[in-house]
């Protein structure tokens, strides 16, 4: 005997103000609430209150809705209304109306916020949910899981709320479906935990199928501009109605009911808004007579529906439990093994090692289990059981050596940075341009390929004992320093493994413009040998990823045979440190933290903060500073000084060195403005730039529009000025000065780790 059908009424319980408001919210209809439900209840409905944090949050609204919810026959569920609901207010545009624009972070924020105020509002933690304007997407669905709640209704079949800047809904199922957050929200995930019991939508005419298709395509970016679906719509010929008594007639509700029973649909979801029931607040109910004609629709229906169809009455939680499909247990995915070769990672505190540290650990959580071949030491390291490091220390070189004899025992023994490779100071020499030359010569002799010479043999063997112990899906080599990429290739020679080259920066080629003072460049030898070693690897590695999208697409044109992926660079935020504003230094504080070398200057920065002090002279007194930590190679501290001087700068500049990285980070979490400098570097990013967007701290890159990290900086909503753009770079400094500058909380989606390593896992899955 086939079940009856679950009758579901559900009801958004909100404020008075039809339209998206944040100042004088009333919540008037709310009195209307008990004699509805004492109706309700009198027919045998079992009602779902949606309601929201306006309504929640007055004492005498919320003693309605408890009183209703411990009557034993509603349900209070939640109904996020994000332009008024707390925290944040962001611009009261039609987008932001809609919760599933809004970052998940935030999402969660609100939906969690509202919970709360309805748990001690009627005293039971709401299960069921609602999204504003059905602004519902696959984000909010994640959100939801992530906040505890069991089954959604807000997906609506049929319709597209693209117009509004929301979701569509055309081609969602009409029945009870399950969801996971990860995919399309109109896609059922049979494994998935949130249950979605969707609205009952359908057309008026006959073919569902037709209609559906054609109204689909009429949605389309290509074809919406012509505004065809609104045409179509005023002409009925496709119209969804809707079981609302708001907008339909008994006998279209009754009508609609039949097509879906036919369907095979098991649930009937019967829905309006509370406003509508209090005289002139909706457009539905301009009189007293015509909320007494909206009840009398709901008795004749709900009569009329006895008649068509046995049925029984369920709020939308119980529904959804009763009719949600069972859970398919997923088999979990095979464990799939990756080697990695990275000359840095953590502990070692180079920016270069924090790349495949945060894609090893998020693809660990995606059935990954990574190896990493690596210089970095291995004292006070955590394992993680989806990481295992191979520390191998690098061997002592004939370059070693030389440096000992040259400079003693203060030269550097641990090859993270060689003078042979740093640019001298520019002080005049008294030998002749070609002894000049043969000293850069020789030096580079003995120190190529790069730092991580003495490093390679042992690598590799680590490397290649991996691959015949582990069988991994692919070896990925990361670099610079690209020794990691001869090392990889020397372990990969005849196992037919996959290997990919990772190119954080520029190895060779046309594409070290920045470099070009530096004696790796200046040196024939060195510049002849690293062309061909980059040639030889590229050749042979199965493919190449570059971390931004210029680079990978020059690489490609460089290299037309090498397949070349574009993965961004990122950061962990679960191990970034948390941004107390209450804690920020007084005045103007600006901040660089980072290696200063390679075409980057700090001259426009310095100029620009003259002149930002000469049109402000409070700021000469109200704390003001910039204050500079990391290492600075010996010609740009030799500039840096001089300018500081010639700017009579000495009291607003602080030169603070190398700082441990927690000491760095909260340097620039305290600032006001932070500074990226990558001028004259078309092809790279600086890494830390990521770091700042995912810590909210408002940056500014110093670089040309057109580069790498002009562009990159736009996508994670960082200010960029060209290092010419003296009046640009002033008027950063006076929005910061005056806290006018903010940070897209979307932008810092952008830079989690955990969310690019999907597209790494697709990447390797494919191979």
């Amino acid at each position: 005997m086939t079940e009856p059908v679950k009758l579901v009424v559900s009801i958004d319980t909100e404020e008075d103000n039809w339209q998206p408001v944040r100042d004088g919210i009333t919540v008037e209809n709310i009195r209307e609430l008990p004699r509805l439900d004492r109706f309700l209840s009198g027919l045998g409905l079992r009602t779902t209150y949606f309601t929201t944090y306006q309504v929640a949050v007055v004492p005498w609204a919320a003693a309605i809705l408890r009183a209703v919810a411990e009557g034993g026959h509603a349900e209070i569920g939640a109904h996020v209304h994000p332009w008024n609901t707390p925290p944040g207010e962001r611009p009261l545009t039609a987008r932001n109306t809609m919760l599933v624009n809004l970052p998940r972070r935030v999402q969660i924020d609100k939906i969690m916020r509202l919970t709360d105020v309805l748990t001690q509002a009627t005293g039971r933690r709401p299960r069921s949910f609602r999204a504003g304007r059905w602004g519902f997407g696959r984000t909010t669905a994640a959100a939801l899981l992530e906040c505890g709640y069991e089954v959604d209704s807000s997906i609506t079949p049929f319709k597209s709320w693209a117009s509004d800047g929301g979701p569509s809904h055309v081609g969602a199922p009409l029945d009870v479906y399950r969801l996971d957050g990860r995919g399309d929200t109109r896609v059922p995930a049979p494994s998935g935990r949130l249950v979605e019991l969707p609205m009952s939508w359908g057309y008026a005419r006959e073919s569902w199928t037709t209609l559906g298709r054609v109204h689909e395509r009429l949605l389309r970016p290509g074809v919406r501009w012509l505004g065809l679906d609104a045409w179509a719509a005023r002409l009925h010929l496709i119209n969804p109605v809707v079981l609302s008594p708001e907008i339909e007639t008994v006998e279209d509700m009754l009508r609609l009911s039949q097509r879906l029973l036919d369907h095979g649909v098991r649930h009937l979801q019967v829905s309006w808004h509370s406003p509508t029931m209090w005289p002139g607040l909706s457009p539905f109910a301009n009189s007293a007579t015509a909320v007494e004609g909206l009840y009398r629709t709901i008795a004749e229906y709900v009569e009329g529906l006895a008649r068509l169809t046995p049925f029984s009455a369920a709020t939308v939680g119980e529904a959804g439990a009763a009719l949600a499909p069972p859970v398919e247990p997923v088999a979990p995915p095979p464990e799939r093994h990756l080697v990695v070769v990275s000359y840095h990672f953590p502990p070692d505190p180079a920016i270069g090692g924090m790349r495949w540290a945060g894609f090893t650990k998020y693809l660990g959580r995606s059935g990954w289990r990574s190896w990493v071949v690596t210089a970095a030491p291995a004292e006070q390291r955590k394992e993680r059981t989806a990481v295992t490091v191979l520390s191998r220390a690098r061997r002592r070189t004939l370059n070693d050596l030389y440096l000992r004899l040259r400079f003693g025992n203060g030269a550097r023994q641990d090859g993270v940075r060689s003078p042979a490779l740093e640019p001298p100071p520019k002080r005049k020499s008294r030998s002749p341009a070609w002894v000049q030359q043969l000293r850069v010569e020789g030096g580079m002799l003995l120190a190529l390929p790069d730092e991580g010479r003495g490093w390679v043999s042992v690598a590799a063997r680590a490397a290649r004992g991996l691959i015949g112990s582990t069988r991994p899906v692919a070896v990925v080599s990361s670099g610079p320093p690209h020794s990691a990429h001869l090392a990889a290739w020397i372990a990969t020679r005849f196992t037919g493994v996959p290997w990919f080259v990772d190119m954080r920066d520029p190895w060779a080629g046309p594409f070290t413009h920045a470099w070009r003072e530096m004696p790796v460049f200046r040196s024939a030898i060195a510049r002849w040998v690293t062309r061909r070693l980059e040639r030889l690897v590229f050749t042979a590695a199965t493919g190449a990823v570059c971390n931004t999208r210029e680079f990978a697409e020059a690489l490609s044109a460089e290299y037309p045979s090498l397949e070349v992926e574009w993965i961004p660079n990122g950061v962990d935020r679960e191990v970034l440190p948390a941004v107390d504003a209450a804690q920020r230094y007084p005045g103007l504080g600006l901040a660089h933290v980072g290696t200063i070398y390679g075409g980057r200057s700090l001259s426009p920065v310095l100029r620009a903060l003259r002149a930002f002090l000469d049109r402000h002279r409070e700021a000469e007194t109200d704390g003001t500073r910039l204050r500079i930590a990391g290492h600075v190679d010996d010609p740009y501290q030799v500039a840096i000084l001089r300018e500081i001087e010639e700017l009579r700068l000495g009291s607003w500049v602080e030169l603070l060195g190398v700082r441990p990285r927690a000491e760095a980070m909260e340097i620039v979490g305290r600032s006001r403005l932070a500074i990226v400098l990558a001028q004259d570097q078309e092809y790279q990013v600086p890494a830390k730039l990521y770091e700042l967007a995912a810590m909210r701290i408002p940056t500014v890159v110093i670089a040309t529009a057109e580069s790498a990290a002009g562009s990159e900086a736009r996508r994670l909503g960082a200010e960029v000025v060209g290092s010419r753009d003296l009046e640009g770079l002033v008027g950063v400094m006076e929005r910061a000065w005056r806290e006018e500058l903010g940070v897209d909380d979307s932008s810092v989606e952008r830079t989690d780790y955990s969310k690019i390593a999907v597209k790494v896992d697709s990447f390797l899955s494919d191979v």
